[in-house]
């Protein structure tokens, strides 16, 4: 019984392992890199426009599409805001999904598609946006 609290009888050689999350690696590769910075550019852009133009905005702006296309009902531009916290969540998905995809060497492509993914989106959120202040 005491034998046994002497650990172990061969030698164990030492591994350290770190969690791979949004790893080094992934900073260190520029396309990742690029992807995720535009990708995270865009719906900060998109906020300090907002807020920037906010004081010259009428009291209600169109917000949303009908079925046909045309600008829905007239909201406080306030409710603006929802468009980058949408783009904002939308590439925090993708950052997080990417970055799971980037850790195997054969899911990279896929991880590169899913952030140019988040950049889709916010380039979309923006053309929205700046769609629905010319029919305000």
């Amino acid at each position: 019984v005491s034998a046994t609290r002497l650990g172990s009888l061969r030698k164990i050689s030492p591994r350290s392992v770190r969690p791979e999350f949004f790893s080094a690696r992934v900073w260190e590769d520029r396309v990742a890199r690029f992807l995720v910075l535009i990708g995270v550019a865009l719906p900060l852009g998109l906020l300090g426009y907002l807020g920037a133009i906010s004081p010259r905005l009428p009291g209600f702006v169109p917000f949303g599409f009908d079925l046909t296309g045309q600008p829905n009902p007239m909201v406080p531009p306030s409710r603006l805001l929802f468009l980058p916290l949408i783009a904002g969540l939308c590439w925090l998905a993708d950052v997080v999904l990417g970055s799971v995809l980037y850790r195997l060497e054969r899911d990279r492509t896929l991880a590169y598609g899913v952030w140019g993914l988040g950049i889709l989106v916010g380039v979309l959120i923006w053309g929205a946006t700046l769609y629905l202040m010319a029919a305000a």
